[in-house]
């Protein structure tokens, strides 16, 4: 099946995801290069309204998206069965299906807080961002609750060996190495 959409805008959207599936499971180490380089892609195209910028971006990562499916499916099975479910540890069993099955998810939401994105990438070895509408996703970081999103995801573009991020509430994350791609 073709698309009228430009190649390199498909080619883009493939690596991103390929490499939101590698995650940090592969590198190459530093003495290739002057430090390790982590599989972490940011893609942005930049077309003119109609020029198929969202077809490019499905068709390059329908890898993606089947994931995603079949993973949100599991998910619905399982909040489904925990939602019935009387007995308290098959209760916790079942919660830690739910989070097990979040972490064979490809995507990473894409209107998410910047807290519910360090929760998410603790769960998984990586994934990728698709964006169908950078200017509004740029628009997130604006909202008040989100404004340090920026700059973790900033701090995140070279792979730090660790980050920790600290909540009075929720606890506190480390992530090691947290490496994931972006398209739109």
């Amino acid at each position: 099946e073709t698309t009228a959409a430009h190649p390199i805008m498909i080619v883009s959207s493939a690596l991103a995801t390929i490499t939101g599936l590698i995650g940090k499971r592969m590198l190459m180490p530093k003495g290739v290069f002057h430090q390790d380089l982590h599989t972490n892609l940011w893609f942005l195209n930049v077309a003119d309204s109609g020029l198929f910028k969202s077809t490019a971006l499905r068709a390059g990562s329908g890898i993606a998206y089947e994931r995603t499916k079949e993973v949100n499916n599991k998910i619905k099975e399982y909040t489904e069965a925990l939602r019935h479910e009387k007995n308290n540890d098959r209760k916790l069993e079942i919660s830690e299906a739910i989070l097990k099955a979040k972490g064979r998810s490809v995507m990473l939401p894409t209107k998410i807080t910047g807290e519910a994105f360090i929760e998410r990438l603790s769960i998984q070895d990586g994934g990728v961002m698709l964006l169908n509408e950078f200017g509004a996703w740029l628009l997130n970081f604006e909202k008040q609750h989100n404004v340090d999103f920026k700059g973790m995801l900033t701090e995140f573009y070279d792979v730090p060996d660790s980050f920790e991020y600290a909540t009075k509430t929720q606890g506190t994350y480390i992530l090691e190495k947290p490496c994931f791609s972006i398209c739109g």
